[in-house]
């Protein structure tokens, strides 16, 4: 069974079938790279739309759309991409740099 959190927000699985469900959900966002989820959620959406219909047509419940509208990452994750981001910008400002000084001149990233 599925029930609402007190808070209002969310739902947790109470059962064997509900944690499996919740397991197919997990394996749909870990098959993606994380580049491949911020670029295309429409992909992520289709396939939780799949699972969760499923579920919910057992119930009598049908479920036209879902989307996800936010992905969250844990803090450490947070940190680690927000220095990857700096150290492209970095490396393009490098080279825009180098491109200026030597226009003539073909750079490669």
């Amino acid at each position: 069974m599925i029930e609402q959190n007190p808070s209002g927000l969310g739902y947790a699985a109470t059962g064997a079938a509900d944690a499996q469900h919740f397991g197919k959900l997990r394996t749909v966002v870990s098959a993606q790279t994380l580049d491949e989820l911020l670029a295309d959620k429409n992909s992520l959406n289709t396939q939780v739309l799949t699972i969760v219909a499923e579920k919910a047509a057992v119930y009598g419940i049908e479920v036209k759309t879902v989307g996800a509208r936010d992905i969250v990452l844990p803090g450490e994750m947070k940190a680690i991409l927000t220095q990857v981001v700096e150290a492209q910008k970095l490396a393009e400002a490098n080279l825009i740099k180098r491109q200026e000084k030597n226009p003539g001149n073909v750079f490669f990233a």
